[in-house]
């Protein structure tokens, strides 16, 4: 039958056995920590300049579609603009004719040349509109690439490099 003492040895051995195997995982795990940093640097780099790369697509993208907006809203001005010089052309030419089918062509084509100036008017709310948008949006874009510039720079004394 074993001693207590002969326990008490036993178990030391185990203690410091089981104490110098963790001791060897805590190293080799340090170790493949300090192998994988750059990779884990580099994947932090590619994954900033993606995100910068996806920003600046949607942002061509959102300006694209506001240029097309806005050549269709000016399109349609113009062709408002045109529509209403010949209404208040034909306004003059049924007010030099003045007769009782004259007047009620003349308040037809009045109500015509209301609803033009009124889709002119909304034309033109919409194309101001859409270029405060345009402003605030430039605006807030370079608010935002002046906070991200200084996360691209680090110490120089790190040996490591920042992308622009």
């Amino acid at each position: 039958m074993a001693t207590a003492r002969e326990l008490s040895d036993k178990e030391d051995v185990e203690l410091r056995e089981h104490n110098a195997e963790m001791n060897k995982l805590l190293r080799d795990k340090k170790e493949l920590f300090k192998k994988v940093e750059p990779f884990n640097k580099e994947l932090e780099r590619i994954t900033q300049r993606e995100r910068e790369c996806k920003d600046k697509f949607q942002h061509q993208r959102e300006e694209k579609h506001e240029r097309k907006t806005n050549q269709q809203v000016t399109e349609r001005l113009l062709g408002s603009e045109s529509e209403n010089k010949q209404l208040k052309c034909e306004i003059e030419k049924l007010k030099s004719e003045n007769n009782s089918e004259t007047k009620t062509e003349l308040n037809e084509t009045q109500k015509r040349l209301s609803d033009a100036s009124e889709r002119l008017a909304l034309a033109e709310q919409v194309t101001a509109a859409t270029q405060l948008r345009e402003v605030r949006e430039y605006d807030i874009s370079e608010k935002l690439q002046l906070e991200l510039t200084p996360q691209h720079h680090l110490a120089p004394s790190t040996g490591l490099f920042s992308v622009l």
